[in-house]
């Protein structure tokens, strides 16, 4: 079963369901009992005729007579009762001059305010310790630092070493590129350094692939049309295998 509290009234007791006259249930007359508890923190004096006594927080100075009569039991029935709850580690029962002072273990599990206070303490707990990657990733980010002309491009120390060893003298070019582009169309990028690696990638495949020649055609097909010219296509095609010059 899910747990959880609600809070229940003490008003519920003027109500006249509760009020009616009958045999309370084990149930109810727990409930009772939990109602009846000094639910201030601050304690209270009871005068009992010519004796004055302390209720503290979680405790009743009630007769074995008066929860009978409460509960439409016998006495009997009511010391046996007590008797249990005791055996049960609920409450603690203790003989006054005139009356029975019973004391609810762990009364402030029961208290709404006690709840609502505890809850409002972890809360608060938990707020002012982050987790640990939340932590590690706003310390990443007050730890980057600025490059470029327009002091935009964001960089950590480790990653402007792992750059620096990836592209020697080059860096201070590429972080300038990335600078004027990011300034120019003020487009936003995840992290800088990623962007950087990417462009050197396509910078690299856009080297390695032919470059067209003045006709418009790359040269590969170039030297293939002026072979054609002067041999004839079965002699070509034994210079060419698989499109590479033999």
């Amino acid at each position: 079963m899910e747990r959880g509290y609600f809070a229940l009234w003490r008003k519920l007791q003027d109500h006249p369901f509760w009020k009616e006259r009958r045999e309370f249930s084990k149930a109810e007359a727990w409930i009772d009992i939990l109602w009846e508890v000094q639910h201030k923190e601050g304690p209270r004096e009871v005068t009992l005729g010519m004796t004055c006594l302390v209720c503290n927080y979680g405790e009743s100075l009630k007769s074995l007579d008066t929860w009978s009569r409460r509960w439409g039991w016998n006495k009997s029935k009511v010391r046996r009762f007590l008797l249990l709850l005791q055996k049960m580690n609920q409450i603690q029962c203790k003989s006054e001059q005139k009356t029975t002072r019973i004391t609810v273990l762990n009364y402030n599990q029961y208290d709404p305010r006690r709840n609502a206070s505890e809850t409002t303490a972890t809360r608060n707990e938990t707020t002012a310790t982050p987790d640990k990657n939340v932590k590690k990733e706003k310390k990443e980010k007050i730890t980057k630092k600025t490059y470029g002309e327009f002091n935009n491009v964001f960089l950590s120390d480790d990653e402007i070493k792992s750059l620096n060893e990836r592209f020697n003298g080059t860096l201070s070019a590429k972080l300038e590129n990335l600078s004027g582009y990011v300034a120019s169309t003020g487009k936003k990028y995840k992290s800088h350094y990623h962007t950087i690696l990417n462009w050197a990638r396509k910078e690299t495949v856009n080297a390695q692939t032919p470059n067209p020649s003045p006709s418009g055609t790359c040269n590969l097909c170039e030297h293939l049309r002026q072979c054609l010219n002067k041999t004839t296509k079965s002699q070509a095609c034994e210079r060419y295998e698989g499109g590479v010059a033999l």
